[in-house]
């Protein structure tokens, strides 16, 4: 995953966040707390990982992945600057 690919990546999350708070709680064009991207094997997790560095500065370790606190991205709603990675988790795997 490049760089660009992973801004791509969480512009499109925010994008559908915030047309889901806009159906769902009424409202309008309300702020995104947070994007998240679920690696889906280890593989994928190496390379989120790698990235994930670029976006932004990690200020949380979590059992599941980092918390980082990024800087602003151009979305079509305001994102309150937080990116979670997490991380691979075989038990949740589909089978």
């Amino acid at each position: 995953m490049s760089f660009q690919e992973l801004i791509r990546k969480i512009q499109e999350i925010v994008a559908n966040a915030r047309a889901l708070k806009d159906k769902r709680a009424g409202a309008k064009n309300a702020r995104v707390n947070y994007a998240c991207i679920f690696s889906q094997n280890n593989k994928e997790e190496v390379e989120l990982m790698k990235v994930a560095g670029r976006v932004g500065n990690p200020i949380r370790d979590a059992p599941t992945g980092p918390l980082f606190q990024i800087q602003p991205i151009p979305t079509k709603t305001e994102l309150n600057g937080f990116f979670k990675a997490r991380m691979w988790d075989a038990r949740r795997a589909s089978h």
